[in-house]
């Protein structure tokens, strides 16, 4: 029966979720009900059937269950059961460590992509019996046994897709992390068509092989999916054998005729040798012609060729190097020196290969050498001067960076620490050598001052202390000083993994190019570049921005493999994954820059040639001159790097020539390694290191003999210069670029600066020194405060928005300018301003004085050429007409402002609290955008930036190392990859957790365990955290005891508290009686009543309004007001636990009733108590129950007192609501409102609303008496205009006037046609005006016309009379006229007040 109604719950699960069920918003129709009654039926018809037949074949009863859902697991009871190692509701992501003894088998994170924050390991470790038959190694094998040596462990990648970075796969050989790594992958390596080895395959010999994958909480990818086998051959598809071209005889490929390498996946002669070559079948090679080379003879020797240097038949096993990356190399005479790296702690310090006889070779270290060498370390520079190494910073094996210089006496072979002079004027400025990794540094000889002869520049890295460096070094190898130098030009941003190529050769100046890197946005985040800066190492010390290249990386490689040309190799293309477009972790890339024409260009890469992605190698050019005829017969050697593991290969790249380029697009265009130019005269190219230096300088580039660039290249892709120039902010940033951009005042502009109509035109600044010395945008490049506040001229800012550095000028500090009358005169800042930097800098820094300084190009030349040796700034004067600007001179320690690096913090809770990142295992705390650079080969296997996840550290424990001491439990300390269990014996679950391995604990632990108590992968069967033990044969715990529960007695029981993991007790909650339950991890109370906190809730909430004592057995009351009503909500997640609240009102008012009402969402109790002063309180209604329908009561002023009295309030009523369960809601209230007497409302309202009239009456008649007198102020000053008008002579023509005889015969209509007549007649004789002139207001005018004078019937005026005319006029109102006047008058009717004109007909309005 149970069976029948598990499925009908499964069939109507699978109803209810159906995309049917899922779109239809209505009830199911009459046709789903029969839908969901057929399935029931036909689901009951299929239990019995399986039940019939299962007893039918005597086998036990299963659930029904989808078992493809459960990718690796079973269905049990309709959910799945994982299978160990694996978790998620369908068991679909990795967990945990698994043990794989099979011959073979299949490693994958799971179904689709991974999920973020995971941990999963995997332990090969194939038993005896899972050995390969001889048969199974390879026909032909012999049959004997090859069970005394360990088996060999051969992993394929399948597919590999994470976060580059950031999501690792490490590989150990061995069964646990302390066996040599053989590699940690990360990015995209192998998928689909893509590989980043030709054969993806891993070896451990060990015999076993520990494989460990962690995934941080942000990106996930597709993920990976590798086969093993046991004492396998190699193969490039891991379905076959030896890549299908050989046959596997004792792990060894033995290849057919035509194919050979290891896994004979190579062709003897690919492409049938390019048809440049005979195939030399005994020789396995193709014998290219004289003119051409490589493995299929397709690459042309004047084009330039790439190559693998061969050393397998020339050098011993015991002397070849370990593979490494981030070393520096060196050339010395015919020898190669690569020095340190990081090989994962298997490198010795140096090697030498000898480039004359093909072979490496280990020195030999004296005895008194070997007490005093420096440790291996990676990430650090070398350079070559006078016949010794010099070694500057780099990052030690325990993750300390350094700033150690160290030499290495090729001669004698011994190493020294040197010791540096530093300079450094300013107890807070950044003074060198500065603990720094990433860097580069490079030899340059500074011509200008041959006291000090050679240098070297060590420029950008990233430091601990103050983060992305954008600061330039230099060391002095004759005086041993040490100084960081003011630099000038384009601001540049603080750098890691750059790479630097110095231009000795070039005519001066001689420039380092310096090109990518990691480069600092922000506080928190930090972006590959693809920009590429020249910077003059000598004075006047500058940067100037050249072309971007086309994609940005870290950790590649560049040279000058000709000149004017330099080659930049591989490198980590991959940027931050939301912006990486797909750029890979690994690049085989080769570009080159043209010096000459501010150009890139991409090479390609010869096919046959592969597994040549890294990043992380070193590239030296040997030999390092050119020949008598400037051939470029020197080739750059590629050595080492990383691409998932460590490689010891040597590429090797030797340029063409430029003779056999027919015409110029060809000559210009060539991709050979070397720069090209085209001789228009002799129409022939040549390379530029032919073209005499003094030529170049003088010959024009358009117009000129030799034509060295196509002036039809665009820059940068499809960006124009001009766009470029107006991304530019500042003055010093426009004018060093090679965009050709100009600065007009406050923007950038290409060429020209635009002129504004009517305004003044604009100067185009065009050269460094013109711009402002104090713009302060080199502050905007600090991202810490550390280095913000180590430069004199930028101040750290906490307010205004997030935190940044700013220049000093953008505060406001008033400063005298002084005129510069005296080489020697100065100003002190006024004590007013000294007193506000003080304030706003904390002390740390002072403006002491004023001293003179000129523009830019004074500043620099004066500055440069009076410099000490530790870059200290002459105050001499310069020229008389230099301004005065404020100099910072003394400056306090910054630590009074700044918080301490992430570096400082050696535990992960205090690195966690700030915004740092925690590496578990390195212990060791980084900047949030320091992580690539401080863990760029995976060294870190797991961090966090949260204190939950913090774990023990081996530092403060002896006796558990790795953390490994913080797991309580065998099945998170299963979870650790570095863990394993040692269990007590006991048969309760009691042991502990301990560093090692699958064999045993670790030998760095001081605690030892039994081999038979010892786990690794697995837990033993019964885990009751000792306090129970479990039924015989089962897992099950029989009865928890010491005040526990669950499964595995894992929780203490309700109103307890405590971790009872591996026999701890559990703690009795303290809540003062509040509250019965507390959390189980902390005990902190959950109290009952509403408006007790605390961890013991032993105080009220006084910010909420709730006051009273809840010890003793007491409350807390929240305080009504008098007539408001109160909603409370109790619905949140946090207020579960409460089961009362409790309330108090105090009516004020003595000679008023007290009304009191209450409502509850949900039913409650309630009680209601009052307490009179002086007396005990005393119950009023008890257990009364709270519904939705209001409770209402007046407590009546004739019972009690209420009010106050001496400051003692009479009477107080208390309510307590209890015994609900949230959520619900209550409005509560106390009121007290007077009874309304209705005569006296009547009485007050009439009186007001009579005075109101009367207010208004009055108003209204001195608006009247206002209005009037008004008008006729108005219309004295209208007359008085028309009086004083001015008067003009009209000659007028006056015609004879006719009489009109009236008709007074005919009949009517006779009549009525003589009167119409009459009328339009009249009409027509009405005066016109002569000039109409209007009053101020444009509401009145003035009107003049002709009026004839009368004739007496005569036809013209009578003798001795004027002309018969005069001039009248008339002040009439402008608007709508008015209907002339009829003969026969109408009686109007009488208007009313507010229908009559306020206004006379004769007033001008």
């Amino acid at each position: 029966m149970a069976a029948v109604q598990e499925t009908a719950q499964t069939l109507l699960y699978l109803f209810k979720t159906s995309k049917y069920r899922r779109r239809r918003r209505k009830p199911p129709s009459t046709a789903a009900a029969l839908l969901l009654l057929h399935l029931l039926v036909l689901g009951c018809v299929l239990q019995l059937a399986l039940a019939t037949s299962i007893v039918g074949f005597g086998v036990s009863s299963v659930a029904s269950c989808d078992q493809d859902n459960c990718q690796n697991g079973q269905c049990i009871n309709g959910s799945c059961v994982c299978h160990d190692g694996w978790q998620g509701p369908n068991c679909q992501y990795c967990a945990s460590k698994v043990r794989l003894s099979g011959p073979s088998g299949t490693i994958h994170d799971g179904v689709g992509n991974y999920t973020t924050d995971v941990k999963c390991s995997w332990l090969i470790k194939p038993s005896r019996s899972s050995a390969l038959l001889p048969s199974e190694l390879g026909s032909g094998s012999p049959a004997t046994s090859t069970s005394t040596s360990s088996p060999t462990i051969r992993m394929h990648i399948e597919e590999f897709a994470t976060e580059c970075g950031w999501d690792h796969l490490y590989i150990y050989d061995g069964d646990s992390v302390e066996a040599p790594l053989l590699g940690v992958f990360t990015g995209l390596m192998h998928k689909q068509d893509y590989h980043v080895r030709r054969v993806p395959e891993v070896v451990a010999r060990s015999g076993s092989a520990l494989l460990h994958f962690y995934s941080d909480v942000a990106y996930n990818m597709s993920g990976f999916n590798i086969t093993y086998k046991i004492d396998a051959c190699p193969s490039r598809n891991s379905s076959v054998e030896c890549s299908g071209n050989g046959q596997c005889v004792y792990g060894n490929c033995t290849c057919n005729a035509f194919w050979m390498g290891e896994a004979c996946d190579i062709e003897i002669c690919p492409n049938e040798c390019s048809r440049h070559g005979v195939c030399n079948r005994e020789a396995h090679r193709c014998d290219c012609d004289s003119d051409y080379t490589g493995a299929d003879c397709s690459q042309a020797k004047n084009q330039g060729y790439w190559e693998r240097v061969d050393w397998t038949s020339s050098s011993s096993a015991s002397s070849l190097p370990e593979g490494s990356a981030s070393h520096c190399s060196v050339v010395w005479k015919d020898q190669l020196y690569v020095v340190g790296g990081e090989s994962f702690h298997r490198a010795q310090m140096v090697y030498v290969y000898d480039f004359r006889l093909n072979v490496w070779e280990q020195p030999q270290q004296t005895s008194t050498s070997s007490k005093k060498q420096p440790l291996p370390r990676y990430g650090h520079s070398c350079v070559l001067h006078a016949d010794k190494i010099y070694m500057y910073g780099g990052v030690i094996e325990n993750s300390t960076v350094t700033n150690e210089i160290w030499t290495y006496d090729l001669v004698g072979r011994q190493w020294d620490n040197l010791t540096a002079h530093e300079r450094c004027h300013h107890r807070s400025a950044m003074c060198g050598p500065i603990k720094v990794a990433g860097h580069t540094a490079t030899l340059v000889q500074d011509r200008q001052d041959p006291d000090r002869r050679d240098k070297m520049v060590v420029i950008f890295g990233h430091s601990p202390q103050y983060g992305y460096l954008n600061t330039v070094q230099e060391f002095y190898f004759h005086t041993r000083e040490w100084q960081i130098v003011k630099t000038y030009g384009f601001p540049v941003k603080g750098g890691y993994g750059h790479s630097a190529a110095y231009d000795a050769h070039a005519v001066e100046p001689s420039l380092i190019y310096v090109y990518g890197g990691y480069v600092s946005e922000s506080q928190a985040t930090q972006v590959l570049t693809n920009r590429l800066y020249a910077y003059h190492p000598n004075q006047p010390r500058t940067w100037r921005m050249l072309t971007a290249a086309p994609s940005a990386r870290f950790f590649h490689t560049a040279a000058f493999v000709s000149d004017s040309l330099v080659l930049v190799f591989g490198g980590n293309t991959h940027n931050d994954t939301l912006h990486s477009y797909g750029a890979r972790c690994y690049s085989a890339d080769a570009i080159a820059y043209d010096v000459t024409c501010d150009t890139w260009k991409q090479y390609q890469m010869p096919r046959t040639l592969v597994d040549l992605s890294r990043y992380g190698h070193s590239s030296t050019i040997y030999p390092q001159r050119e020949d008598h005829r400037g051939r470029a017969e020197r080739s750059m050697y590629i050595f080492g790097g990383f691409d998932g593991q460590m490689l010891n290969d040597m590429l090797k790249y030797t340029p063409g020539s430029c003779d056999q380029m027919q015409n110029y697009s060809q000559c210009l265009n060539a991709r050979v390694g070397v720069k090209c130019v085209w001789d228009k005269r002799q129409s022939v190219c040549l390379p530029i290191s032919r073209v005499p230096a003094n030529v170049l300088r003088t010959d024009d580039p358009h117009d000129g003999k030799y034509m060295r660039c196509l002036d039809d290249a665009l820059p940068r892709g499809l960006t124009t210069h001009k766009e470029l120039c107006k991304l530019l902010t500042d003055c010093s940033a426009c004018v060093q670029t090679s965009y050709d951009c100009v600065w007009c005042g406050k923007s950038c502009a290409h060429e020209i600066c635009r002129n504004v109509a009517n305004a003044p035109a604009q100067h185009a600044v065009r050269h460094l020194e013109e711009c402002s010395p104090n713009g302060g945008v080199e502050c905007y490049q600090l991202h810490t405060c550390q280095s913000c506040s180590a430069n004199l001229n930028c101040i750290w800012s906490w307010s205004n928005g997030p935190d940044r550095c700013k220049p000093l000028s953008d505060i406001a500090i008033s400063a005298p300018i002084m005129p510069s009358s005296s080489s020697s005169s100065s100003s002190s800042v006024s004590s007013s301003s000294r007193s506000m930097l003080h304030v706003l800098r904390n002390d740390a820094l002072l403006l002491s004085s004023i001293t003179q300084q000129g523009n830019l190009s004074s500043s620099i030349s004066s500055s440069l050429s009076s410099s000490s040796p530790g870059g200290g700034v002459s105050s001499s004067s310069s020229s008389s007409s230099s301004s005065i600007v404020p100099q910072p001179q003394a400056r306090s320690v910054p630590g009074d402002i700044c918080r301490s690096p992430c570096v400082d913090y050696t535990s992960c809770r205090n690195c966690t609290e700030t915004e740092c990142i925690w590496c578990q295992n390195e212990e060791r705390c980084v900047d949030k955008n320091a992580y690539p650079a401080s863990f760029p080969y995976g060294q870190c296997r797991e961090w966090t930036t949260l204190h939950e996840k913090c774990r023990g550290s081996s530092k403060s424990s002896s006796s558990s190392s790795d953390g490994c001491g913080s797991h309580n439990s065998c099945a998170s300390c299963r979870e650790a990859v570095e863990c394993g269990w040692c269990d007590d014996g006991s048969g309760t679950g009691r042991g502990k957790c301990l560093p090692g391995g699958d064999a045993r604990p670790s030998a760095k632990s001081l605690d030892t365990c039994p081999a038979e108590n010892w786990y690794f992968t697995s837990c033993p069967l019964c885990q009751c955290n000792g306090h129970s033990i479990c039924e015989p044969g089962t897992s099950k715990c029989m009865e928890c005891l010491d005040l526990t529960q669950g499964p595995h007695c894992e929780k203490c029981r309700p109103g307890y508290y405590g971790s009872p993991l591996n026999g701890a007790s559990c703690q009795p909650c303290s809540c003062n009686d509040q509250g019965t339950n507390c959390t189980s991890e902390t005990g902190k109370c959950f109290c009952t009543t509403k408006g007790i906190i605390g961890d013991h809730c032993e105080r009220c909430d006084v910010s909420g309004l709730y006051h009273g004592d809840p010890t003793n057995r007491g409350s807390c009351f929240y305080d009504l007001a008098i007539d408001y009503q109160f909603t409370f909500n109790l619905s949140k997640k946090e207020d579960r636990h409460y089961r009362a609240i409790n309330f108090k009102n105090s009516p004020p008012k003595p000679d008023v009733d007290a009304d009191f009402s209450i409502t509850c969402s949900v039913i409650a109790k309630m009680n209601i108590t009052i307490k009179r002063a002086n007396s005990m309180e005393k119950p009023l209604l008890l257990q009364a129950n709270c519904t939705n329908l209001t409770y209402k009561h007046r407590f009546s002023k004739a019972d009690y007192n209420f009010g106050n009295e001496d400051n003692n309030t009479l009477t107080t009523f208390y309510v307590y609501v209890y015994d609900f369960q949230p959520p619900l809601w209550i409005q509560i209230s106390f009121s007290q409102y007077s009874k309304l007497n209705l005569q006296q409302f009547f009485i007050t309202f009439s009186t007001c609303f009579l005075a109101l009239l009367l207010v208004a009456a009055v108003l209204w008649k001195i608006k009247q008496k206002y209005d009037m007198y008004r008008r006729r102020q108005r219309l004295f000053v209208e007359m008085q205009q028309m009086a004083n008008r001015a008067f003009s002579q009209v000659l007028v023509e006056i015609e004879r006037r006719d009489t009109l005889v009236a008709e007074n015969e005919g009949n009517n209509e006779v009549e009525v046609s003589n009167n119409t007549r009459s009328k339009k007649k009249k009409k027509k004789d009405a005066p016109s005006p002569i000039a109409l002139e209007p009053c101020c207001g444009n509401r009145a005018a003035v009107l003049s016309l002709l009026v004839r004078l009368p004739t007496g019937s005569e036809s013209y005026t009578p003798p001795g009379q004027s002309a018969g005319l005069a001039v009248a006029s008339a002040l009439v109102t402008l608007g709508t006229p008015r209907r002339p006047s009829q003969e026969i008058t109408i009686k109007e009717p009488k208007k009313s007040r507010k229908s009559g004109s306020q206004h006379p007909e004769s007033t001008c309005i």
